[in-house]
């Protein structure tokens, strides 16, 4: 009786495994450890498989596709986060002065995925006015942008108007910088 007892047992651990095989993708069978499993898309980690497939005294763990895990694993053995969403600040959207205005909503969310998982995230966007806008040009100063100088001067104040229509709380700024006189920035040939 301990004889077919035995080999009873070591058909239940050599052969439940590769039943497991058909429920399990590529990916779960690969996974090593339950941190690893619970990581990968579509897998599920089981810390007792079922009893009617292994014997009491000999229990097995193992990975599994997160579909059929119920199958092989009571919900108490399984290990399997899910998705999780969460949005943690969520202003309305208003007008006002600088640094009062909220453009978007919500402003924080707390996402939980498996590495491959996706989410769509919906997210509402107000152009708010009077925002505070600095805009600032920085420009090479050498000689030959000279023509580029010109232009941006003429334009300086046409900028200046246009984005006093658009918002109140504006600013704008200019700088210059010359490159070093060595090639390749500039040609030192007598020609140029």
């Amino acid at each position: 009786m301990k004889k077919a007892l035995a080999v009873v047992s070591f058909l239940v651990l050599v052969l439940a495994p590769n039943s497991f095989a058909d429920v399990t993708n590529e990916d779960c069978k690969n996974a090593d450890g339950c941190a690893e499993c619970i990581q990968t898309k579509g897998c599920a980690w089981c810390s007792k498989v079922k009893s009617k497939f292994h014997s009491d005294f000999n229990w097995i763990s193992g990975c599994f596709s997160s579909l059929r895990i119920s199958e092989f694993c009571e919900g108490t053995h399984v290990e399997n986060p899910r998705t999780r969403f969460r949005i943690d600040s969520s202003r309305p959207m208003r007008n006002g002065q600088a640094g009062e205005s909220v453009q978007i909503r919500p402003q924080e969310v707390t996402v939980h995925l498996k590495p491959g998982e996706e989410i769509a995230v919906e997210i509402e966007f107000l152009k708010a006015e009077n925002y505070p806008v600095d805009l600032y040009y920085l420009m090479d100063f050498s000689s030959s942008m000279s023509k580029y100088k010109n232009n941006l001067s003429k334009l300086g104040n046409k900028i200046a108007e246009t984005m006093k229509n658009l918002t109140s709380d504006f600013q704008l700024g200019f700088g210059t910088f010359v490159d070093k006189v060595t090639l390749p920035y500039t040609s030192t040939l007598p020609s140029q």
